[in-house]
């Protein structure tokens, strides 16, 4: 039975449909454990707030966002 590689199907730049959250959680914790608490407080700020408006959700949570636009409005919100 041939595998098939799916992360090469999400992964695509020409799809841009990964949701960027299991990343950036994972930045999270890495500012955390070097001590850059503020900067981790502020990513996991942005990120739930965007989760709780809503607007803006990659496609596996409902939405229509690609990658790239979730991720930049993570980005805007952290300004």
């Amino acid at each position: 039975i041939p595998k098939r590689d799916w992360s090469s199907d999400v992964c695509s730049s020409d799809l841009n449909i990964a949701n960027p959250m299991a990343l950036l959680l994972s930045a999270v914790l890495m500012l955390r454990h070097i001590g850059e608490n503020a900067i981790a407080d502020r990513v996991n700020t942005a990120l739930g707030d965007t989760l709780r408006d809503g607007a803006v959700r990659t496609r596996d949570l409902g939405g229509t966002a690609s990658t790239t636009e979730f991720a930049d409005t993570i980005a805007r919100r952290m300004v």
